[in-house]
C-alpha cells in the first residue's frame, strides 16, 4: 500500500481505537504536491521542510507527546527528517519511523502502554 493509504488507516484506527482523544491525532502536509505558488504561500506561513507527517499532542509521564514519520516500504529517512526527528527526541518527544500501517498501531498502542507505566 502507498505511504497515504497506510496514513489514512491509521488516523481512521486512531479515531475509533482511542475516542476520547480522537482528532488529536493530526498530519503536516508536507508531502503534499501543489503548484510552485502554493508551496511558496505554505512556506511563508512556516511549512518546513522535514517535519514529521503525524503528530499526537498527547503528554505522558515519559514523553512530551508522539510524533511519526511514516514511510512505504522502500522510504528512506531523509538528512532533514533525521535532523528534526533528533531535536524532537531532546526535547522530550517519543519518535518513531513507522513503514506500514501495522507498525504505526504498534508504536502508537505501545505510547500509551508507557503512560501506564
Amino acid at each position: 500500500m502507498s505511504e497515504h493509504t497506510e496514513q489514512c488507516l491509521v488516523i481512521q484506527w486512531f479515531d475509533m481505537q482511542y475516542k476520547q482523544f480522537s482528532g488529536r491525532l493530526f498530519a503536516v502536509p508536507n508531502g503534499a504536491r501543489t503548484s510552485i505558488g502554493t508551496a511558496c504561500k505554505l512556506k511563508r506561513e512556516g511549512l518546513r521542510k522535514g517535519v514529521p507527517d503525524l503528530w499526537l499532542p498527547v503528554k505522558t509521564a515519559r514523553f512530551s507527546g508522539l510524533v511519526i514519520e511514516m514511510k512505504d516500504t522502500k522510504g528512506k529517512v531523509s538528512d532533514e527528517q533525521k535532523d528534526w526527528l533528533a531535536f524532537l527526541v531532546n526535547q522530550g518527544f517519543k519518535t518513531d519511523v513507522c513503514y506500514s500501517f501495522e507498525d504505526a498501531q504498534k508504536t502508537i498502542t505501545d505510547y500509551f502502554d508507557y503512560a501506564n507505566e
